[in-house]
C-alpha cells in the first residue's frame, strides 16, 4: 500500500500540510494552500474548510471557529441544532479534509505525519491532537513544537552553529522558544507562552473601535446580543462581518499606516440600513493593541532570563504565525533584541515546512543533515502536598527523557497509606491552578508518628513522552506505580 509522508501544521486559523520530496509541494484545497480551520455543520451535514467559512454570515450559529484555542479544555463545547462538538473533534474534521485531499494528491492509501503543536501546549493538549488526528485516519509520526519545525524550516538551509529565538504567533496561541542548532542537531533550551493569546485578541481590538463608533454614532450596544435589543442570529450575523471586516484591516495595517473598515447595511432598521464606516491608522491599532504587545514582551524577556540567556546569545530571531507580521511586534524585536527578525520566508506555511521535512525520518539525509531533535518540558510535574500546594518533581525546561525523584512524608499519626496525585503546571502555592491527571494510594506504609515515613516518589517521562509515576515507602518497601500518556 503506498503511504504518503507529511507535514502537518493544524492551525487555528488555517491548517497548512505539505510533503517533502527533494522540494516543497503543498496540499491543494479547492485551489489554495491554505485550510481554514473551520467547521460548519446543518442538517446532519459536516463541512470544513473555505466553504464552512463562508456559511459563517448566513447560518453564524452553525460554524465553530478557532477551536483549538481551546483543545484539551474539557468545559469547552459547541452545541449546534442536534449536536455537539468538543474542540477535538473539530481538529478530527479539519483533519479528515486533509487525509482525503492529501490521498488524493499523492494517489496514497495511507498517511503518516508530523503534526506540529504550539510549545506551550500542556500535555493534555498534545494528547487530545494525537486523538483527533488518529481518528481522522493519520498515522502520527511524531508531534513536533512548533518552533522546532520553523527552526529546522529554516536552519536545513544553513550550515553553521547557532542560537534562534522563533517568536510564534499564531490566531489563537502564543509561543516563543530558544533553539540551539549544532551541526545536525536541534536542540530546545527554553520555551515559554500564553495559550490564550493570538492574532484573534488584535481582531477583537478592531471589534471593540468598531462597537464604540456604533454606540456613539448609533446609540446601539452591541457588547452582548441582550444590550443589542436585537434576536440571537441577526446578532450573530453583525458580529461575525464584524470580525471579519476586522481581522482583514489588521492584515492592511501591517503593510499599509491606515485603512477603513467598510460593511454595507451592516444593520437593518426601519428608516434604512445602517452603512458602516470606519477610519482606522496604524499608530491607533498599535496604542489599543498595547497590552497584547506588553504581554508578548513580558514573555519573550522571562523566556530569556529563565533560559539564563543574553540578547547578545541571539543569532537570529524568526518570526512565525501570520499575525507576526503586524509591525508593532517587528518594532518590539528590534527593541528587545537589538535585530531586525527574519521573515523572508512565507510565516503562514513555515511550521508545516519545518514538518514535512522531519516527517522524512531522522535516518534521511537532507541537504547534508540528518536531522536529531532534542526537547525539553514545557511545564512541570508533580504531586500534591499539605493545603493543596504542588511540589514539583519534574521541572519546566529539563530536557526529556529525564527521571527524578523526591522523599516525602506523612502529616498525620500512623497513616497506613498516602495519596499520591500527578498534576502539570507552574502553580506551587495552589494544586487547583494546574492541570490534574490521575491519582492513586500507596498502601502498606510504615506506620509511625507524623514526619518519620519516608516515601520516595519518582516521575519518570520517557523519550515516547509516557509519564511513568513510582512510589516506595524506604523502609517497608511498599511500593505501587501509574503509567499515563500524557502526549
Amino acid at each position: 500500500m503506498a503511504k504518503v509522508l507529511l507535514g502537518i501544521d493544524l492551525g487555528t486559523t488555517n491548517t497548512v500540510c505539505c510533503r517533502f520530496d527533494n522540494s516543497i509541494d503543498f496540499v491543494k484545497f479547492r485551489g489554495k494552500d491554505l485550510l481554514p480551520s473551520v467547521l460548519y455543520y446543518r442538517d446532519g451535514k459536516i463541512i470544513v474548510g473555505d466553504a464552512a467559512r463562508k456559511k459563517a454570515i448566513t447560518y453564524p450559529g452553525n460554524v465553530v471557529f478557532s477551536s483549538k484555542t481551546y483543545m484539551g479544555d474539557d468545559e469547552k463545547n459547541w452545541k449546534i441544532q442536534d449536536k455537539e462538538f468538543i474542540p477535538t473533534e473539530v481538529a478530527e474534521e479539519v483533519l479528515k479534509e486533509v487525509v482525503k485531499e492529501a490521498k488524493k494528491a499523492y494517489n496514497a492509501d495511507e498517511c503518516a505525519a508530523v503534526i506540529t503543536v504550539p510549545a506551550y501546549f500542556t500535555s493534555k493538549q498534545y494528547r487530545e491532537t494525537e486523538k483527533a488526528a488518529e481518528a481522522a485516519g493519520l498515522e502520527v509520526i511524531e508531534l513536533l513544537p512548533e518552533p522546532m519545525a520553523a527552526s529546522i524550516a529554516y536552519g536545513i538551509d544553513e550550515n553553521k552553529d547557532q542560537t534562534i529565538f522563533v517568536i510564534d504567533i499564531g490566531g489563537g496561541t502564543f509561543d516563543v522558544s530558544i533553539l540551539r542548532i549544532e551541526g545536525n542537531e536541534f536542540k530546545t533550551i527554553g520555551v515559554d507562552g500564553d495559550r490564550r493569546l493570538g492574532g484573534d485578541d488584535f481582531d477583537k481590538v478592531l471589534v471593540e473601535l468598531c462597537l464604540r463608533q456604533l454606540r456613539r454614532d448609533f446609540g446601539i450596544n452591541l457588547s452582548s446580543q441582550e444590550k443589542s435589543g436585537l434576536d440571537t442570529i441577526l446578532y450573530k450575523q453583525i458580529m461575525r462581518k464584524l470580525q471579519f471586516e476586522s481581522e482583514k484591516a489588521k492584515i492592511e495595517l501591517s503593510v499599509m499606516e491606515e485603512t477603513d473598515i467598510i460593511i454595507p447595511s451592516l444593520i437593518p432598521r426601519e428608516n434604512g440600513a445602517i452603512n458602516f464606516q470606519l477610519h482606522v491608522t496604524r499608530s491607533e491599532f498599535i496604542d489599543r493593541s498595547e497590552e497584547l504587545i506588553d504581554r508578548i514582551e513580558s514573555i519573550t524577556r522571562r523566556c530569556l532570563a529563565d533560559s539564563k540567556c543574553s540578547v547578545t546569545d541571539i543569532d537570529k530571531v524568526i518570526l512565525v504565525g501570520g499575525s507576526s507580521n503586524i509591525l508593532a511586534v517587528r518594532e518590539l524585536v528590534e527593541k528587545i533584541f537589538g535585530q531586525s527578525p527574519y521573515s523572508d520566508k512565507d510565516l503562514s506555511k513555515l511550521v508545516a515546512i519545518g514538518a514535512a521535512i522531519k516527517a522524512t525520518g531522522d535516518k534521511t539525509l537532507i541537504k547534508n543533515k540528518t536531522i536529531k531533535v532534542t526537547n525539553i518540558l514545557s511545564h512541570s510535574f508533580g504531586t500534591e502536598v499539605v493545603n493543596d500546594r504542588f511540589s514539583i518533581i519534574l521541572p519546566k525546561g529539563t530536557e526529556y527523557p529525564c527521571k527524578l525523584s523526591q522523599t516525602y512524608t506523612t502529616v498525620v499519626d500512623y497513616q497506613s497509606s498516602v495519596r499520591i496525585g500527578i498534576y502539570e503546571g507552574e502553580d506551587t502555592e495552589n494544586i487547583n491552578n494546574n492541570f490534574y491527571y490521575d491519582e492513586y494510594n500507596l498502601d502498606g506504609i510504615e506506620k509511625n508518628l507524623a514526619g518519620i515515613p519516608k516515601i520516595e516518589v519518582t516521575f519518570h517521562f520517557d523519550k515516547n513522552k509516557v509519564l511513568h509515576v513510582y512510589s516506595k515507602d524506604l523502609k517497608t518497601g511498599a511500593n505501587s506505580n501509574r503509567e499515563i500518556k500524557v502526549r
